[in-house]
């Protein structure tokens, strides 16, 4: 502020000495007086103008910081240890199996497209943002209130949705980390900690490289968070604990029930009234979709297709299918 006035002050001198300069005739101090006044004109409202700046930029990092300390100060959920096979809890009432079925309207051979020609193509939605890559020079959409980093982890997946979820692990090839974040608010709702979740109940040792599991995806409804877990690499190498969903009740982190395993390596799943729709499938094993009842997480209905699922994405009531080798759309039926 100091310098505005200095500067102020100078201007308003120069503009009194070219007035009176001008009117006595005196041509090069009228030229020297305007050329001052010109350059005073310039740093007063590039003075202005920083100030501005560092002060819009400092609200900016404030705010961050109010984001980043309500981030790390809020209670951290760790997930209790998951059951290695089916399970529900005793107190969950008995409903009905869930009538949701699919059938299948079309299979076409893909020429082992990524999920995002398959996405192009298939002019469909795109279910999460991009996120930063590292030692990556792409782009990214995440708004600005989603942390880039969580306890020490870098955030490899942000699913569209309210809230919005972000998973993080040390990796792209890892997810530790759950935080819910209300999108209209930018204000954290609840995180937890999958470590318990990571490693199979039994695994190969020769295999502990690739066998750790990772929060693949979640969908909240109400008071209850669904969340798959799996590992990329063959289900012998776990003696097949892996590819779950898991229903947890939010606020008393109960587990409400888990499926049974090589039912979730997919990537993502989809919750559809009351089912939920997957998929499970891995090089030389044999690749299905399945829908589970979402009141108990028990399979009701298992298609083989001929390759393990990627994305599965809900367009013009059609589910699309995305494969390695395969595109696939089925229509929902009531059984």
């Amino acid at each position: 502020m100091f310098k505005l006035i200095i500067l102020a002050s100078i201007f308003i001198f120069m503009a009194g000495a070219i007035f009176i300069v001008y009117f006595r005739k005196h041509k090069l101090l009228f030229i020297l007086a305007t050329l001052i006044a010109t350059i005073s004109i310039y740093f007063l409202f590039k003075s202005i103008y920083t100030d501005i700046v560092d002060e819009v930029e400092m609200k900016t990092l404030n705010k961050s910081e109010k984001i980043s300390k309500s981030i790390e100060e809020h209670p951290l959920l760790e997930a209790s240890s998951p059951p290695s096979q089916y399970y529900v809890i005793p107190t969950i009432e008995k409903e009905e199996n869930s009538i949701l079925r699919l059938t299948k309207l079309s299979e076409k051979p893909s020429q082992f497209n990524s999920d995002e020609d398959w996405f192009t193509r298939n002019n469909l939605a795109s279910l999460t943002y991009i996120v930063p890559k590292p030692f990556r020079d792409v782009g990214n959409n995440l708004p600005s209130f989603i942390p880039k980093k969580f306890k020490n982890s870098i955030i490899v997946k942000a699913i569209r949705g309210n809230p919005i979820i972000a998973i993080y692990g040390k990796d792209f090839s890892q997810g530790r980390y759950l935080l819910a974040i209300d999108p209209s608010t930018g204000k954290k709702l609840f995180s937890f900690d999958f470590n318990l979740y990571e490693w199979p109940s039994s695994f190969k040792q020769e295999d502990k490289p690739f066998v750790s599991m990772a929060t693949v995806w979640a969908y909240i409804e109400e008071n209850t968070l669904y969340v798959s877990h799996s590992h990329q690499t063959y289900a012998s190498s776990s003696f097949g604990n892996n590819a779950y969903i898991t229903a947890i009740d939010i606020s008393s982190n109960t587990i409400l029930w888990r499926s049974k395993p090589l039912v979730s390596n997919s990537s993502n799943f989809i919750v559809k009234n009351d089912a939920i729709i997957t998929g499970y499938g891995f090089t030389k094993e044999k690749d299905y979709l399945y829908v589970l009842n979402k009141s108990d997480g028990k399979a009701v209905q298992k298609i083989q297709i001929k390759s393990g699922p990627s994305y599965l994405v809900e367009k013009d009531k059609q589910l699309y299918v995305n494969t390695y080798n395969t595109d696939y759309i089925f229509k929902y039926e009531d059984k």
